[in-house]
């Protein structure tokens, strides 16, 4: 297991975050390994993170299999109240500035 802190304005001592899982390790053009996607949330498991590597990868070989595992283990949609995290909609960073 694997902890991050998240630091903000608002919480300069940072929240922790946990990983869960970890998706399937692959090798990039480079020879560098690395995980497909992270699962991370906090000890309640609320609210969940789900961290991909390539967000069309994600959605078409593992989405399903994650909404699964998340169900399965527990994890709770604060903002829902379903027992899994919704992950629609994938945020996809390549517009950022």
């Amino acid at each position: 297991n694997a902890m991050l802190r998240i630091r903000s304005k608002e919480n300069v001592e940072g929240k922790p975050l946990w990983i869960y899982k970890v998706g399937p390790e692959s090798v990039d053009s480079f020879g560098n390994s690395h995980y497909d996607y992270a699962i991370a949330s906090s000890c309640i498991k609320s609210p969940v993170a789900v961290l991909v590597r390539n967000p069309d990868t994600f959605k078409d070989k593992y989405e399903e299999e994650v909404r699964r595992w998340l169900k399965v283990e527990g994890f709770l949609d604060v903002f829902g109240g379903e027992k899994y995290f919704p992950l629609d909609p994938i945020v996809s960073f390549s517009t950022c500035q």
